[in-house]
């Protein structure tokens, strides 16, 4: 799939953008990791960092790998986080390299065979694949107001529709070819407050948006102004909302 992430102003946007919700996502599936033997992290599709960051406070040594130098320049830096460029199906690592690999919003990018056969040889027989994502649900978390997801369905998706994309689900307990195991699946919350501005960063990060304008359809200085008109109304009288994002969360082990 074309990489709409590779330049300097989709990292920049991004950057600035998304939300922090990983370490709250992470404190979820960290008991399953207490107590053994895991030390090293693999974050593929790292982006700026943001998902390889709290895996600073859980592992001995993580590293964040994504194919966009652009969005590496721009990376989260500790001195217990690395980062590489490279491609997910063509882990530039050795056999039995890391504990635990993780896989935050970018899983529905990849080629899933490819990317499950390389993830199964730097894992081993022992580690643990973690897929989680967090997308934006378009309701808000602070009333039953419905406007804004029928605004989203009927004028926002219809002007920037999603390129193409894999889907992503693993049932419990499935077998996941070639390879895996799915451990678990649970869905979760995440609650993130916006200003209007700061809504409007996070919804010129989507790739929709970035579609859009990456192909010189319209100008970001362009998209920026109609989102923050549009928004307006949702923002009447109030400083900030509260906006749900839904968080499912898979676990994966290799067949024993």
């Amino acid at each position: 799939m074309r990489n709409h992430f590779a330049t300097e102003s989709v990292a920049a946007r991004y950057a600035r953008g998304r939300p922090e919700f990983h370490a709250n996502l992470i404190e979820i599936f960290r008991p399953r990791l207490e107590g053994s033997q895991y030390a090293t992290a693999l974050d593929v599709g790292c982006g700026t960092g943001a998902s390889t960051r709290p895996l600073t406070g859980l592992m001995h040594r993580a590293v964040g790998l994504d194919s966009s130098l652009a969005m590496l320049s721009h990376a989260y830096r500790s001195p217990h986080a690395s980062y590489v460029g490279g491609r997910a199906e063509e882990l530039p690592f050795r056999t039995d390299s890391f504990d635990l690999l993780t896989v935050s919003l970018a899983f529905h990018w990849l080629d899933r065979r490819l990317f499950l056969t390389e993830a199964l040889r730097v894992l081993g027989c022992t580690g643990l694949l973690v897929v989680y994502d967090n997308f934006f649900a378009g309701r808000t978390g602070d009333d039953e107001d419905e406007g804004l997801g029928q605004w989203m369905r009927d004028i926002y998706w219809r002007r920037y529709p999603y390129p193409p994309r894999s889907t992503v689900d693993f049932a419990p307990e499935e077998s996941v070819d070639p390879g895996f195991q799915c451990e678990t699946r649970n869905e979760y919350q995440n609650i993130v407050e916006f200003s209007r501005e700061r809504l409007v960063d996070y919804l010129v990060t989507q790739t929709n948006v970035i579609a859009a304008v990456e192909e010189g359809e319209e100008c970001i200085d362009d998209v920026r102004g109609w989102l923050l008109r549009e928004l307006a109304s949702f923002f009447e009288g109030r400083e900030s909302r509260r906006f749900i994002f839904e968080c499912p969360i898979w676990i994966l082990r290799p067949k024993e």
